[in-house]
């Protein structure tokens, strides 16, 4: 309840989508939505955030630093649907996440 999510919204989000996003919000401190992957992690890397979602819209290029970043630093990668992150799409999506309890967090909506 006390962390602080970034979102990326977009107009390719489906309803679905959209209302797991709202569960999570309803869950959290507060959002924030800078729309660029490199200042979410940024804040994720920093301590500012506890979890970063973008459900889908960012490419290939615009996660693998950040999620390899977020994996050395000790956090967690997945992509939004649950599982592994699957290189061969763009757009695709990407949750980062501090620590194991939040990405049950995401799961869990």
């Amino acid at each position: 309840a006390a962390t602080l999510v970034a979102m990326d919204l977009n107009r390719q989000l489906q309803p679905a989508q959209w209302q797991r996003l709202q569960k999570l919000a309803a869950a959290c401190q507060g959002v924030r939505s800078h729309y660029c992957a490199a200042v979410s992690t940024y804040e994720l890397l920093a301590g500012h955030l506890g979890l970063y979602v973008n459900c889908i819209g960012g490419r290939i290029w615009d996660f693998a630093v950040p999620a390899l970043a977020v994996r050395e630093a000790g956090g967690c990668v997945a992509a939004p649907a649950g599982g592994g992150l699957v290189w061969d799409r763009v757009p695709m999506g990407l949750v980062a996440t501090a620590d194991e309890s939040l990405m049950a967090l995401w799961r869990g909506l």
